[in-house]
């Protein structure tokens, strides 16, 4: 079919992809026709949430279960995760940032260390350490020295049915005056969030 110039000045019997490479430039298309659904750019966070200790805990925990959405700032952006027992589940696959912050003090005259930990699984059953973090806890006297120990990983959700994981938390001497602190009105203390970054 020839190509043809109306007198309107629109063109008929042009095929897709007919004109050469570099006649079409930046300039040529209007800002209205350029759409997320035809642009291959990534379009950014899609998911972020954030949960806290709900009160404080006492001694090793394997998993930490004593998590509560956060409430004050909450600024969670789309479905979010869910947890049982401690074990969080993705609501989609991609590439997240998970984070953990332990704040961790002793009730007895001991200094000790603690291990923070985020563990996965990719078969929904065994756990593994994606990530580990240490830190040392003082008592002095009747005070309570606090310490934060934070951990965080990359992890890659290929299946959000098999694909978790939980935080873990240990000391190496007398672990039952260890303590975590619950947070505080600023959503900070013990705190774990999520952050999809990428698709997987």
């Amino acid at each position: 079919m020839p190509v043809t110039i109306n007198g309107s000045g629109s063109i008929t019997g042009l095929a897709v992809g007919g004109l050469p490479d570099g006649c079409v430039d930046t300039d040529t298309i209007a800002n209205s026709a350029v759409t997320s659904a035809k642009t291959t750019l990534k379009s950014g966070i899609t998911m972020y949430d954030k949960w806290v200790g709900a009160s404080t805990t006492t001694g090793r925990q394997d998993p930490y279960t004593n998590w509560v959405r956060h409430s004050y700032t909450d600024v969670h952006i789309a479905t979010g995760m869910s947890h049982s027992s401690g074990i969080f589940t993705f609501p989609q696959t991609g590439i997240y940032l998970v984070r953990f912050n332990a704040d961790a003090y002793n009730t007895s005259n001991y200094e000790r260390v603690i291990e923070c930990a985020i563990e996965y699984t990719t078969n929904n059953s065994s756990y593994n350490a994606l990530q580990y973090s240490m830190g040392n806890v003082h008592n002095i006297g009747s005070y309570n020295i606090h310490s934060t120990v934070q951990v965080q990983a990359m992890f890659d959700v290929v299946n959000v049915s098999t694909h978790k994981v939980k935080f873990t938390v240990k000391a190496y001497s007398n672990e039952s005056s260890l303590k975590l602190q619950s947070y505080n009105d600023a959503g900070g203390f013990t705190y774990c969030d999520f952050t999809r970054v990428a698709d997987t």
